[in-house]
Parts: structure tokens; sequence; C-alpha cells
């Protein structure tokens, strides 16, 4: 599934098919998770963003380009990543504070209360314990999971080819890397990441506008994301790419960078890619950024993509991941909202 669905999906039927349709999808591109090879979609290890959350890369030795090397495209618009950049806080606060770590931490902690003396802290214990353990039983439900999932996403978008005439450009936003593909001979594209790609070179195509990739700064001196990003979409795809951002690690900084290199370009009219989930919030800190946005949501993983089914009453683990990137998502946003990053 996208983010296994992740600050950076999962949907029943596979991560692919874009609704909550029989089962739930393989696992991939959350933060923090493995994510699935672009070509295989076997689980691996990935990072996304997503979240997506802040709430797939063409392998290097597929692409042929050097670990960490500049862009050779001699029209490419680039702007080189700091090596040094520090974690996310949205990712911190991802991985501690939201389920399920949270609620594992919150069961513990009610465990070892029980083992006071006093019959009534005991009970407030155990009363905690199994508030815990049901909410985590209850966040493993498919039928939640989508349900979250649909409150950030909402109805599905129109086809945004008719409302992207006056625009100059797609922006397609990482999503997260597979660290470590075997079959693919190193790093590669996440699974989220490669669901907006592939939608990405679809608008591209179909609209005749330049692209712009903007992804997760390179790290440990391994290839950037959005080195990788733009192999795929040049080698896999057959789709150019005019405008290369892997400064940022966050969708404000997604959204600062490609502002910067789209207004020297006169550009300011964008369409904008990335999952359904994570549209809300990187809609408004492009607009915030001074751009127009065209949204081009894909990777549905709420109801929007389908209806309820009983199947989605049995818990399992799938379900509990996608729950993860729902309220990570939330957290991101409500975050964002305080923070008011530009």
């Amino acid at each position: 599934m996208p983010a296994c669905a992740g600050m950076d999906g999962a949907k029943a039927a596979s991560s692919a098919s874009g609704g909550p349709r029989g089962s739930m999808p393989a696992c991939a591109g959350m933060d923090g998770a493995k994510a699935a090879s672009s070509a295989s979609g076997r689980p691996r290890g990935s990072k996304p963003a997503c979240a997506g959350l802040d709430g797939i890369q063409a392998a290097s030795s597929a692409s042929g380009n050097r670990r960490g090397s500049k862009p050779a495209d001699a029209g490419l618009r680039y702007r080189a990543a700091p090596m040094n950049e520090s974690l996310s806080l949205t990712y911190l606060v991802g991985g501690v504070v939201v389920p399920p770590v949270s609620l594992v931490l919150l069961a513990l902690l009610g465990l070892w209360i029980t083992r006071r003396r006093r019959a009534v802290v005991g009970a407030i214990g155990g009363a905690i314990a199994a508030t815990a353990l049901a909410a985590l039983l209850a966040l493993s439900l498919p039928v939640v999971a989508f349900a979250l999932m649909t409150r950030l996403e909402g109805p599905a978008a129109p086809d945004p080819r008719a409302a992207a005439r006056e625009a100059g450009a797609i922006v397609i936003l990482g999503g997260g890397v597979a660290r470590g593909a075997v079959e693919w001979g190193g790093d590669t594209v996440g699974l989220f990441t490669l669901q907006r790609l592939r939608y990405g070179a679809h608008l591209a195509k179909a609209l005749g506008l330049p692209v712009l990739i903007t992804g997760a700064a390179p790290a440990d001196g391994r290839p950037g994301e959005a080195a990788m990003m733009r192999d795929v979409l040049q080698r896999e795809f057959g789709v150019d790419v005019r405008w290369f951002d892997e400064r940022a690690r966050t969708t404000a900084g997604n959204a600062r960078e490609a502002a910067a290199l789209l207004r020297a370009a006169g550009v300011e009219r964008v369409v904008l890619v990335t999952h359904a989930f994570h549209m809300g919030r990187a809609r408004g800190v492009f607009e915030r950024a001074g751009l127009k946005v065209v949204p081009a949501p894909t990777g549905y993983m709420g109801y929007a993509g389908g209806a309820f089914e009983a199947a989605h009453l049995v818990p399992n683990g799938d379900a509990l991941r996608v729950s993860y990137v729902a309220l990570r998502e939330m957290a991101a946003r409500l975050l964002y909202r305080v923070v008011n990053r530009q």
C-alpha cells in the first residue's frame, strides 16, 4: 500500500488500484517503513513522506547514474541539496506520538500501573491498558482505516486536464524511497512515489506541459529521491524533467523550492500531483508559496474509490498501516496550522 498505506497507500485491492475494494494492498512508501520496489511490489524498506505525511527512484545501478551525482541534463534547472538537513519534526512526531506506537506505550504504562498495591490504582491502570488495546484493535479495522482516509481525501476530484489549460507546469512530489531493493541493485523509488510518477507522466503526455520534480535530499552518500524520480520518468515513462529540486525534506520545503524555480521561469499556475490524502496540506503550502494550484490527486485509499464491504469489519495489519498514515497526516496538518510553515 502506498505509505504503507507514509510525512512522507493502502487500499482494498492493491495500492495501484486506488480504492478500498476487497483485500488490503501491500504496504510500501510509509515513512520509516520498507517500500515495495517499483517493479515487483514486494515490501522493502522505505521512508516516505509523505506522506506523506509531514499528516516509489529507479535504482542508481539501473539508471546508470553514479550515486549522488548531479543530473547531466543540459537543459535541466537544478537545485542541489545540502547533505546535513535535520530530520523532519513531523517524522519524529509521526513515529512516536501517532498510533500505534503511542497506544502500545499507553498500554504498557497501564499494565505497569496495575502492579501498584492499591486496588483503585491498579484498576485505573487496567482500564488504561484495556482502552489502549481496544483503540489499537479499532484502528486495525479496514472500515475505520478507510473512514479516516475518506475524511482526509474528500470526494473524488474532477479530471484536472480541463482546469489545467492555463497551467505552466506539472509538479510531482516525492513520496518515499525503497532502500536496498535487491532486484534493482540498490535504492529505488517507493510505491507512493511510483504512483505519483505514473500519474504525473500520464498528465504530462496528455497536456504537453513541462515537469518539475521535488523530492527528499540525499543523505549518507545515497542517491537522492529526486534523482531517482527523474530517472524513472525518463527511462520508464519517456517523460523529460525540466526542473529538478532535491533540497527539500518536507512538503513546505517542496513548495518553497518549487516556487523559486518556477517563478524564475515565469510560471504561476501548476498542476500538483500527490496522493489524495496529502493533497489538502500540499495545496495549502504551495498556494502560500505564491503558486496557483490545479489539484491532481492520485492513489485514493478511502471510500471515494469504493464502497463498504463486510470484509472491512475484519481487522488486519494493513488496515493498521492505513490508519497510521491517516492519523499521521492529520497530525502533520495540525502541526502546519500551529507552526504556519511557508
